[in-house]
């Protein structure tokens, strides 16, 4: 009874597995022939035809064709792997070699996998997704697609999301010339996508970008030369987030950020001239939109040597809203000046910290009034020239000789800031002034901050007393306050035991420093107005 039971049990899940197994459409079975020479264009559509909730079969071989191969909505594709099944075109076509996706419906949770596509400069896409919801493209490589190797969503058709290239690669051969036009990943109109660990070598263009939502993880890109890439990333849409990708001596830009408020991350990439490429050309991060928003952290920009150099780090119109953590810049030709952008200029709630060199410099050109804008990493020093924009957070003006301040600036810092500021004519002067002429510059720091003002003479935020044998010494502020600055002290000299230190105030006027017991040598003190 109870054996009867189990067999009973048995033998329906055995017949709803089998339901429930995608079939295999073995393409030999009808007539394909993989000896690279035999038209297959018959055979590979009459098994696309069958191949209904299917997987289409490529076994070992090449197998040519003189079609483009559509696949039906429900229809994968599995190869043995991407060295031993080929698909080959055999005859021009300005369409792909595999096409899915119509816009009647919609391909959902499909594959393509284990399968080398060569399109023989003879087709202009290698693999052209046109419509789906959710795509698996994994162990794929397209090798000399005229445009696009592969092709993530169709201008056209609205609606396609989340495909997932892992591991595949974009491939054209040394000493093949490179099509203007082509591109080795395209994400045309499909958002949320990933494109992970893959490889494109011998395109125009690495991977381009025109929608939102995407991660780009562990990618290289590079060509063989001595036509290099032109641009290795090129990032159109918004919220897309670049995460250890390489961009390998390209011509012009290593990632260019096309949107205004793109709000992209940019974290731990590697942009090179690995000692082929040209000297004192490419640019690492191009934002080429006013007003970006984005994350560029962590990321490392290298010349192979001095012959062979990256010409800039990071270039933008402005720098607004832009956070700069930990990059990292060899043999560059802005090597010193580290991030460099166009004369329209300026740095609004800037972060910048943890850079090498630690020198961050906002090249403004000429202008008649401010000079460049430059700040050092907070570890060390942080300089800015100029900042415009008073209303921002974090700011700084200094003004070039004769020119006109207009009001009075302002720094302001986290109250966990240990900054040393300094204030010059030129980005490249080695002596700093916290005046220029009558004006004095106050800054606002908070109780865990430290100051240093960089400069021998006083001012209202920072500078220091002279002690001789003498138990108290004041300085009257500068400035008009409502109510006076908190001021902080700081002996430069061993004070001794029970010697105590205090300030007190003569109203908002000026303050005095005492100690118990006379003392001779220099204190230093850092205030905070509060006008």
């Amino acid at each position: 009874m109870y054996r009867r039971i189990a067999a009973l049990i048995l033998s329906i899940a055995s017949s709803y597995c089998a339901a429930q197994a995608t079939p295999y459409i073995d393409i030999r079975n009808y007539g394909a022939v993989g000896n690279g020479t035999t038209n297959n264009c018959t055979a590979f559509t009459n098994a696309a035809a069958a191949c209904v909730n299917a997987t289409m079969l490529i076994p070992a071989g090449t197998f040519a064709t003189s079609c483009t191969i559509t696949l039906p909505i429900s229809c994968s594709i599995e190869g043995i792997n991407n060295a031993a099944s080929i698909i080959q075109i055999s005859a021009s076509t300005t369409g792909a070699v595999i096409t899915q996706g119509d816009g009647s419906d919609i391909a959902q949770n499909q594959k393509i996998e284990g399968v080398t596509i060569d399109a023989k400069g003879l087709a202009n896409d290698g693999i052209f997704l046109r419509q789906f919801h959710g795509y698996t493209l994994r162990d794929v490589t397209v090798n000399n697609a005229l445009v696009n190797s592969f092709h993530l969503g169709d201008s056209t058709i609205s609606g396609s999301y989340a495909a997932y290239i892992w591991n595949s690669t974009a491939y054209r051969a040394s000493g093949v010339a490179i099509p203007v036009a082509s591109i080795g990943v395209f994400i045309d109109n499909s958002t949320d996508n990933q494109v992970i660990g893959s490889t494109v070598i011998g395109s125009n263009t690495g991977i381009r970008v025109n929608t939102s939502g995407n991660i780009l993880t562990n990618n290289h890109v590079w060509a063989f030369g001595p036509a290099w890439m032109t641009i290795g990333f090129d990032d159109n849409g918004l919220n897309n987030f670049w995460d250890a990708d390489e961009a390998d001596t390209v011509e012009t830009y290593g990632l260019i950020v096309r949107q205004t408020g793109a709000r992209t991350m940019i974290r731990g990439g590697r942009f090179y001239n690995n000692g082929s490429g040209q000297d004192n050309v490419a640019v690492g991060i191009k934002f080429s939109a006013a007003s970006p928003i984005a994350t560029v952290s962590n990321n490392i920009f290298s010349g192979n040597d001095p012959t062979h150099r990256l010409a800039q780090d990071i270039v933008a119109s402005d720098f607004t809203n832009v956070t700069l953590l930990g990059n990292q810049a060899y043999n560059t030709v802005i090597y010193a000046s580290g991030f460099v952008s166009a004369a329209s200029s300026h740095f609004k709630n800037p972060v910048a910290g943890g850079n090498s060199p630690t020198t961050v410099v906002i090249d403004s050109g000429t202008t008649s009034s401010y000079t460049a804008c430059l700040t050092y990493d907070d570890n060390a020093a942080v300089r800015f020239s100029f900042c415009k924009s008073p209303e921002d957070n974090l700011q700084m003006y200094d003004y070039a000789p004769g020119g006109s301040p207009g009001s009075l600036p302002r720094w302001y810092v986290n109250h966990y800031a240990n900054m040393q500021f300094f204030a010059g004519s030129t980005a490249a002067s080695s002596t700093f002034d916290f005046l220029d002429g009558t004006q004095t510059l106050r800054a606002q720091i908070g109780q865990f901050g430290m100051y240093k003002s960089g400069r021998s003479a006083n001012s209202d935020i920072a500078g220091e007393l002279s002690f001789s044998a003498a138990t108290t010494a004041s300085y009257t502020f500068q400035d008009t306050y409502t109510s006076h600055p908190e001021c902080w002290l700081q002996p430069q000299f061993n004070q001794g035991t029970n010697n105590p230190y205090w300030v007190t105030y003569s109203g908002v006027a000026s303050f005095t420093a005492h100690f118990t017991t006379a003392v001779t040598g220099t204190l230093s003190y850092a205030c905070a107005g509060r006008n």
